[in-house]
């Protein structure tokens, strides 16, 4: 992109977001693995659906659970250990 200059930059491991300016507004997405978080934590992410994924280490049958982010479930993340949202 020629003359562009970045304007707000995000990076922590493999997730990048990057606000591009010049001719017109772009922003480029990047997923990201969050590991084993706590769900309060999970629950301020904000995502595109099925970019992020994180792991549910206190699912009620003790064992961990993948979840992939997706707008549509209550909390936005859905179990693909259980096929439900979370």
């Amino acid at each position: 992109m020629k003359n562009s200059t970045i304007t707000t930059a995000h990076a922590r491991t493999t997730v990048c977001g990057v606000r591009l300016r010049g001719g017109g507004d772009t922003m480029i997405d990047a997923p990201y693995f969050w590991g084993a978080q706590p769900a309060p934590m999970l629950e301020q992410v904000y995502s595109l659906d099925g970019a992020d994924t994180a792991i549910d280490t206190a699912a009620a049958d003790g064992r961990p659970h993948s979840l992939v982010y997706q707008s549509s479930c209550g909390r936005r993340w859905f179990d693909t250990t259980s096929n439900i949202c979370w």
